[in-house]
């Protein structure tokens, strides 16, 4: 079965591309959905509520192989360990071996927490060399409270660690 990912704004105007999918017994997963009541012109189209609501609440293991996709292409330029991924996503090495042979795609918490790793390293190329970025992201950090940069990814304070990369690239002080 073929999987569609799709914005919610997409599915919004495109409520017979949408209705076709599901018929057509594709899976569907709308990000950014907006409720029905907030999209303009809500209301006029029942059809397309139903689907994009339909769509948007498909179970989270649908994933997208885009992502997968992403972290192969950030590999080929950044020297990820499959350790520093599964640090990161809490996935086993089993299953982010699967996502970078497209044999599955990331889902849920863990595609959230790859998400972040993989705009933390994006971040981090602007101000540092690729080969030192995996050093970086196992070291201790003490702003991150003793923890490493791959860890508090993990434990979903990705912002802490965008921030401490923002400073790399635009530092506070001169």
């Amino acid at each position: 079965m073929v999987g569609i990912s799709i914005s919610g704004e997409l599915a919004a105007e495109h409520p017979r591309f949408m209705a076709a999918c599901a018929a057509g017994g594709r899976e569907l997963h709308v990000f950014g959905h907006a409720r029905p009541s907030e999209r303009a012109g809500a209301g006029n189209n029942a059809q397309a509520d139903t689907v994009a609501s339909m769509a948007s609440t498909a179970p989270s293991a649908i994933g997208t192989i885009a992502l997968a996709d992403q972290l192969r292409f950030l590999r080929e330029r950044v020297p990820l360990s499959d350790a520093d991924v599964t640090a990161a996503t809490g996935a086993d090495e089993e299953t982010a071996l699967a996502w970078l042979e497209r044999r599955v795609a990331p889902a849920g918490e863990q595609a959230a927490r790859l998400s972040e790793l993989i705009a933390a390293c994006e971040r981090l190329e602007v101000s540092s060399r690729p080969d030192a970025i995996p050093d970086w992201l196992n070291r201790t950090v003490p702003v991150l409270g003793g923890r490493t940069p791959l860890a508090a990814i993990a434990a979903g304070d990705y912002e802490l660690v965008a921030g401490i990369a923002e400073d790399l690239i635009d530092p506070p002080f001169t």
